[in-house]
């Protein structure tokens, strides 16, 4: 019994050439299309878990879509699915929604969208050491294979070289300059818990940690941290834990059998990776350990 989860992230008409790249409402609708037309029944979390507890093969086909980040223009989308008699899940990370601060993983994503191409390099370039940063190349391609290896290589040492206080620094100085007010930004960019409540009833909510950590850099007890946090404050927002969890960027370098096992210990049902692949509904199956495809990659994996 195939499993295909197929992840989104940004939900709007404009389109740009660097660092956000969305899918909008045409795009989404002829995604609807393909996967109807290839006999995959696009199914909601509940028929997920119901799929993962069988643990035996059937002929049936299930995809899942999923939109990562709790972003407040997912909304649109889950509007759009819901009205066409289709689910999705939204994985939320938390502390945006609790503290109204911007992701750093967003403050880099809007500022390569909305200034001019090598922005984000030179600034590096003028406080760090970028110059000399030394990585290989194919773990860059393999954890932002949509990216050039150049952005790649700023990515990855955003996201895993910089020491945190350093990243919060940076990014908040040039946040502002360009976007103004932090808090006010985020009340407007992310989910509310109004639309926890909301998606919780729809069966369309998961968690996507608390503050967007590459889980697998984190010692035991902030790992622990970043888990039972996002999933007490969803669970105190809308009255219901959550089923399940995608993990943060999602690679190699973001996932391990030891964050596997705090997962199950935290109360989750399942977890999804950005591993490429379609799931088999097998004993086999880690249930923790689920393949997602990028919804760019959609039509090398449908027929």
């Amino acid at each position: 019994m195939p499993l295909l989860i197929i992840n989104h992230h940004y939900f709007r008409e404009e389109k740009y050439n660097d660092g956000i790249y969305p899918i909008n409402i045409d795009e989404l609708n002829n995604e609807i299309k393909i996967l109807k037309k290839n006999n995959w029944k696009i199914g909601n979390q509940i028929d997920m878990i119901n799929y993962l507890n069988k643990k035996k093969e059937d002929n049936e086909k299930l995809a899942i879509l999923t939109f990562d980040d709790g972003l407040k223009e997912q909304l649109k989308a889950v509007d759009l699915l819901l009205n066409s008699n289709v689910s999705c899940i939204c994985f939320c990370p938390t502390m945006p929604i609790k503290e109204k601060k911007v992701l750093n993983v967003h403050k880099l994503h809007l500022l390569r969208a909305f200034n001019k191409q090598g922005y984000i390099f030179e600034q590096l370039k003028s406080n760090f050491d970028f110059k000399d940063f030394k990585i290989n190349d194919e773990l860059i391609k393999n954890q932002y294979r949509y990216d050039s290896l150049t952005v790649g290589r700023l990515k990855y040492y955003l996201n895993f070289i910089m020491q945190e206080q350093d990243i919060e620094k940076f990014l908040i100085t040039l946040f502002e300059k360009s976007f103004g007010d932090e808090n006010e930004y985020a009340n407007k960019f992310y989910f509310n818990e109004n639309d926890l409540i909301f998606l919780t009833k729809n069966n369309m909510l998961g968690s996507h940690a608390e503050k967007h950590k590459s889980l697998g850099q984190l010692n035991n007890k902030s790992l622990k941290n970043e888990l039972n946090r996002s999933f007490e404050f969803i669970y105190n927002s809308t009255g219901k834990a959550p089923l399940g969890i995608s993990y943060p960027f999602g690679g190699v370098s973001s996932v391990s059998q030891n964050i596997f096992k705090y997962v199950k210990k935290s109360g989750y049902k399942y977890g999804i990776t950005m591993n490429r692949g379609i799931n088999y509904i097998n004993e086999n199956l880690n249930v923790f350990a689920l393949k997602r495809i990028d919804v760019n990659d959609i039509n090398d994996w449908v027929f």
